[in-house]
């Protein structure tokens, strides 16, 4: 069975997301040796960290038959990765945040443009992942009932 476009365009988030996040720890800056407010470890350790949990996010949707676990899998990262945003809104006046500012120079772009982007790439996924939970294509729903 095919993958819905939904699901195949969350997976091309999630790993863009995780090489962006895995090319930019690998720099030099010293935001990366900054503590993050939140979790108390080193920025480098929180993006290695959310690499690995986005690349099993990834793995778990391309390797499970069942579209509504898939589904379930990214709103739990993206409805995750926006209470953390929230968190750090809360925290701290750094806006965007330190891990955003340093994907951004990875991408020579500005920090602002990142964390947007990043902030409606969320959105996108979680919106969507809970929308096809709750609204299945009949096709859909008929094929996962026949699984």
């Amino acid at each position: 069975m095919q993958r819905p476009f939904f699901l195949r365009s969350a997976v091309a988030v999630l790993m863009a997301g995780a090489v962006v996040l895995l090319v930019a720890s690998l720099g030099n800056l010293h935001l990366l040796q900054k503590v993050e407010p939140l979790l108390s470890l080193r920025q480098k350790t929180v993006m290695l960290m959310l690499v690995a949990v986005l690349v099993v996010a990834v793995l778990l949707v391309l390797w499970r038959r069942s579209s509504q676990v898939s589904l379930l899998v990214i709103g739990w990262v993206s409805s995750s990765l926006l209470a953390y945003q929230v968190g750090l809104w809360f925290a701290t006046s750094e806006h965007p945040a330190s891990c955003l500012q340093i994907a951004a120079s990875a991408l020579f772009s500005r920090p602002r443009l990142v964390f947007w982007g990043y902030q409606l790439l969320l959105i996108y996924l979680a919106v969507g992942s809970y929308y096809h939970l709750f609204h299945p294509p009949k096709n859909l729903a008929a094929a996962s009932k026949a699984n």
